[in-house]
């Protein structure tokens, strides 16, 4: 049944099709309800779509691409500690890299190693040179940080953008279209690190999505003060 299949590299990210056929078949499972545990479930939510068009089930390739990470994997220790037999969706959402139930920075590489964690491996909480995750936390983030990754969440559970006054989907378009202004100004980046006391673990691409999230929360005094940075740039 599976042979000549071939999934992603990640299946969460796992499309409609012969594919999910195959694997609904091979699990004994509902497709729909195979879809629901998949970042598919969230399209609805993040898929740009015009104001009176219908909403959709499946994300497509651009929002994959835009909005999740597919060749590696982020891991919260305590989440997994708690439960060492599943990974979190969230993770994977690249605006959120910080677990806003325990408000530690995501780790996306092994502390002992170095190496990124594989979304293949089979032993969640052991990296593949062995290292145990167990113990092993991330670093914690100021309430400051936390409210507005907690804000993030919020949107991703479909509530609307209330300072901006928009939906979920187009809401989170002008997020990453600040995110991209944000990541080609590093003043701005360095800035926020600093005034934020935002942990060394929180890579900058992560740290983009923190600013373009924080930009929304001071809606609009924080984006023109932004803009005041950014006229400066080539």
């Amino acid at each position: 049944l599976m042979e000549g299949v071939n999934f992603p590299a990640h299946l969460d990210h796992l499309p409609s099709g012969a594919v999910q056929t195959a694997l609904a078949q091979f699990l004994y499972r509902d497709e729909a309800a195979l879809e629901a545990l998949t970042v598919h479930s969230w399209a609805g939510r993040l898929v740009l779509r015009a104001h009176d068009a219908p909403s959709t089930n499946e994300c497509d390739s651009k929002t994959l691409l835009r909005f999740f990470i597919a060749a590696r994997s982020r891991v919260c220790a305590r989440c997994l500690e708690e439960s060492p037999d599943r990974e979190r969706l969230v993770w994977s959402f690249r605006p959120l890299g910080i677990c806003v139930d325990h408000g530690q920075v995501l780790l996306d590489c092994c502390p002992n190693c170095e190496r990124s964690f594989l979304p293949t491996r089979l032993d969640l909480v052991r990296c593949r040179c062995g290292y145990s995750l167990n113990g092993n936390e991330g670093e914690i983030v100021t309430e400051r940080v936390l409210k507005a990754s907690r804000l993030v969440a919020s949107w991703l559970r479909g509530e609307r953008f209330s300072s901006a006054d928009l939906s979920s989907h187009a809401g989170f378009w002008w997020l990453d279209r600040l995110r991209s202004a944000i990541s080609r100004v590093p003043s701005w980046l360095q800035t926020i690190r600093r005034e934020w006391n935002l942990p060394s673990q929180l890579n900058d691409n992560s740290l983009s999505w923190l600013s373009a999230a924080a930009l929304l929360c001071d809606w609009p005094k924080g984006f023109i003060g932004f803009l005041d940075v950014y006229q400066t740039i080539d």
